[in-house]
């Protein structure tokens, strides 16, 4: 066995335990070759658990500390870890709770672990300067009808059914427990990170529908025409009256030039 099949084995018996070579490594008088292995198997695994609480923080307050290791360690035998950064590990954990009992049981763990995911991703998406104001403002009205405005990288939507944004924040702010409590109606909510701190609020529909809108890359007399028909106002000034405030929250990237 050359060097890099030696390697390529222990690493199969290091992410499945149970296929396990015991020849591979030498016992001493104090640990035998499977309790050797063992060690080495076992602080892999829990370096992953520990990466999954560090992007799950509020999922593992809600379960504890033996729950949440039982759920990172069935997490790990149907989604072990692919890539070699652990930024991308965890990715599948609002599934995985979906359609796994006992978590699945508990249509809340899900909503969580999906908040506290798309947290991450606004956390560490691409940087790029926002929108300004005097940028909109320096844009001549004949240029108006055709311009077509993006996102910021960070930016994402979310439809939350219970108190979600709420909990996480008193779980990360080390406040007093309370209990989820599910919505009258489902919550849309968006997050982004403009600058250097994640930003999340709630919306209202028609300014869900616009963002949407804004997704497909339509021009600003398309988005006029569209808020004509959804409420038949004065369509030009409800569009301004949005593009301000996203521009100031740091909410758009650019435009088209």
């Amino acid at each position: 066995m050359n060097l890099q099949q030696l390697q390529t084995q222990f690493l199969e018996n290091i992410l499945h335990p149970s296929s396990q070579d015991f020849d591979l490594i030498e016992g001493t008088e104090k640990l035998n070759s499977q309790q050797r292995l063992f060690i080495y198997a076992e602080a892999y695994q829990l370096q992953l658990i520990e990466a999954l609480m560090d992007t799950y923080p509020a999922v593992h307050t809600l379960l504890g500390d033996e729950d949440f290791e039982a759920l990172g360690r069935e997490y790990l035998q149907h989604h072990p870890s692919q890539h070699f950064s652990l930024r991308y590990f965890g990715d599948k954990l609002t599934v995985f709770l979906q359609q796994h009992k006992p978590w699945s049981d508990s249509e809340f763990l899900a909503e969580m672990a999906n908040f506290e995911w798309q947290l991450r991703h606004a956390f560490d998406a691409t940087d790029a300067p926002p929108l300004s104001r005097d940028e909109l403002l320096e844009i001549e009205a004949h240029r108006w009808p055709d311009l077509q405005f993006s996102l910021h990288h960070s930016f994402s939507m979310i439809n939350f059914n219970w108190n979600t944004p709420a909990l996480w924040k008193a779980i990360i702010q080390d406040a007093p427990p309370r209990p989820p409590e599910p919505l009258e109606a489902t919550q849309q909510w968006i997050i982004w990170r403009p600058q250097l701190e994640t930003q999340f609020r709630s919306i209202d529909t028609l300014e869900a529908l616009l963002l949407k809108q804004l997704q497909q890359q339509i021009s600003f007399s398309e988005l006029c025409d569209f808020i004509s028909l959804e409420t038949g106002s004065n369509e030009e000034q409800i569009a301004i009256n949005h593009l301000g405030r996203w521009v100031d929250e740091g909410l758009l990237l650019s435009f088209n030039r």
